[in-house]
């Protein structure tokens, strides 16, 4: 069964029992997973930056395993000129200021 905490249900301690300080400087946990196996650990707020330039040079060192997609050409849209075919095209002043003659 998992416990589903936000700020209004939190647990709280014991009678007896002093509650946890507040910190003093605040820790980023990171997990990871593949497959089944698992992995976590616990990176200072100082260090966030360095640790993610070193995973990001992990992730682009082993990412030229890769396969590349192969890009499909677009279809090209038909040309205009022959949808204009029948047309006149040309307006006279009085036409295009929407003037009755």
């Amino acid at each position: 069964m998992l416990l589903q905490i936000n700020g209004h249900n939190k647990p709280v301690p014991r009678k007896g029992r002093a509650s946890l300080p507040t910190p003093t400087e605040y820790l980023c946990l990171v997990r990871a997973s593949l497959r089944s196996r698992k992995i976590s650990t616990v990176i200072h707020s100082k260090d966030v930056n360095k640790f993610q330039q070193a995973y990001w040079n992990l992730l682009k060192t082993n990412i030229s395993g890769l396969k590349k997609l192969k890009k499909t050409k677009s279809a090209k849209p038909k040309s205009s000129v022959s949808s204009r075919k029948g047309r006149n095209t040309c307006l006279s002043s009085s036409e295009t200021l929407g003037l009755k003659t």
